[in-house]
């Protein structure tokens, strides 16, 4: 009793094809999830009562403090300053 090659060549092709796929999609999320944690922008204005972080150099915290603080803009008494 003899297998056909074509047989044995058809799971190969498949399992290659599912392969490329795979990774296209990994490749796919990979650029979205750098995309999505790379963000490190600073914003020039803000809107009043838009919370904000704002971090605190090593210096001027404790060890138990936590390096940032967390606040509102209350007001935007001169353009481009809070």
């Amino acid at each position: 009793m003899s297998i056909d090659p074509a047989i044995l060549n058809t799971p190969s092709i498949i399992l290659t094809e599912v392969e490329e796929s795979i990774v296209a999609v990994v490749e796919k999320s990979h650029e979205k999830i750098v995309q999505r944690y790379n963000k490190k922008y600073a914003i020039k204005t803000f809107i009043t009562d838009t919370l904000v972080i704002v971090l605190i150099p090593k210096e001027d915290h404790g060890i138990l403090d936590h390096p940032r603080l967390y606040s509102r803009v209350v007001d935007q008494p001169h353009h481009g300053r809070y």
